[in-house]
């Protein structure tokens, strides 16, 4: 299983590696690529692992940006080689021809490429069925949301796995510990880890010793604050964990310090699940 980061910066992937040597996997939105794909895809490309672009469906859906099918299949056209997968523009999250309708335009339009844009279904009450639409031309699927919060159930991902065993399914904004351990599909991503690091200041803590994560937060007054990192019965070891970053407690108060600390939480949990059949 492969875990991949949803970033909005290409600085996030640069200050990674200089201070850990980790290449993470990466997914860049289409929405958000200015500045960015030029970066991750030439400059900081031997920084990187394998490099996703999400078509900037959700943005769309949320009415934060304005991308047409034409739009995107004249990008993917031009740089669409730069990336190991690119997904569909399936902005319509309930409404199923639409995507297909997507899909199939850009396939059309990419029709001298070696690869095809990876389908994303969004069916939550029957997936299976919508899966099937796209199972016999693609050994690779993504399963996507509902919209806001809304996920597709555990028991639909499960029973899609189990029929499609030799699909490889990427799981939209879903890093869930207790799901990947149990799916552990071909790919998922999240930018949980960037949202923790902003709301609140929250630090995650992989502790070796344990194989566990621990959820700490950031900020205000140590003496009221049970959850404060500094008040962890861990404190001491942290403290250490943070040197080897050359990180002191008092430059967590930096967003992109509390990213990268989070990032290399993920980084072992991936390793931890990976291993977990060995």
């Amino acid at each position: 299983m492969k875990i991949f980061h949803a970033i909005l910066t290409s600085d996030t992937v640069n200050v990674f590696y200089d201070k850990t040597g980790i290449k993470l996997n990466i997914l860049i939105s289409y929405a958000y690529q200015e500045k960015n794909l030029s970066y991750l895809t030439k400059k900081n490309r031997d920084k990187i692992g394998l490099l996703y672009l999400d078509s900037g469906a959700f943005s769309v859906f949320t009415g934060k940006r304005k991308i047409s099918v034409r739009e995107y299949a004249t990008f993917l056209s031009k740089y669409g080689d730069c990336f190991d997968a690119c997904f569909n523009l399936d902005d319509r999250f309930d409404d199923i021809e639409h995507n297909l309708r997507n899909q199939e335009y850009l396939e059309n339009a990419l029709s001298n490429k070696s690869w095809k844009p990876v389908p994303v279904i969004h069916d939550a009450e029957n997936p299976l069925n919508e899966f099937r639409l796209y199972a016999a031309d693609h050994n690779f699927i993504a399963l996507g949301s509902m919209g806001i919060n809304k996920k597709i159930p555990v028991n639909h991902i499960k029973e899609i796995v189990k029929t499609y065993p030799d699909v490889k399914i990427h799981l939209f904004g879903q890093t869930n510990m207790k799901l990947l351990e149990e799916v552990k599909p071909y790919s998922a991503d999240s930018a949980g880890w960037a949202h923790q690091a902003g709301k609140g200041g929250s630090i995650y803590y992989w502790r070796p010793s344990e194989n566990k994560r621990y959820t700490y937060s950031y900020g205000g007054l140590v003496d009221d604050n049970k959850k404060h990192i500094k008040n962890s019965p861990f404190w001491d070891e942290i403290a250490e964990f943070l040197k080897s970053f050359g990180y002191k407690e008092k430059d967590l108060q930096d967003y992109l310090a509390r990213q990268i600390i989070n990032l290399y939480s993920m980084v072992k949990f991936e390793e931890y699940v990976n291993n977990l059949d060995k």
